[in-house]
């Protein structure tokens, strides 16, 4: 792991994730024991998240597919970034972390259970929930 720590992942976004009100900064390899993943998600614009307006789903996970060299899905999975109770709403200003109390996001890759696929993994797209939920 001390070898790969801070590497750069390849990353890209989905249209509809492009329409969201935040942007990925980079994705690089985490320093833990277990391998995994940090993100730095920023927002776009300055916007305000809001429980009743619903938009919470839009922003309270980033989603996102590990995708193999052929483009096909090696695994899925997200990053939780903030709560908002019901009722409430969260501010952000353009360029500010959607990640509470940290700089960025972090997850870990599942390789143990699909070791064999990864030996093909290509890079990270990230997607919104909707697209999360239409995978298989």
């Amino acid at each position: 792991m001390a070898k790969i720590t801070g590497k750069n992942v390849p990353f890209t976004c989905s249209e509809a994730f492009n329409k969201l009100n935040c942007e990925v900064v980079y994705v690089k390899l985490s320093d833990h024991s277990t391998p995994g993943i940090v993100a730095s998600i920023v927002a776009k614009n300055d916007f305000t998240v809001s429980s009743k307006e619903r938009n919470v789903d839009d922003y309270e996970y980033v989603y996102y597919r590990v995708l193999a060299k052929d483009g096909s899905t090696i695994d899925k999975n997200s990053f939780f970034l903030f709560s908002v109770p019901w009722g409430n709403t969260k501010q952000f200003t353009k360029g500010q972390s959607l990640k509470s109390g940290s700089e960025y996001a972090q997850t870990f890759l599942s390789i143990s259970k699909k070791p064999e696929q990864f030996a093909d993994f290509a890079g990270i797209e990230f997607i919104t929930r909707e697209e999360f939920n239409n995978l298989k």
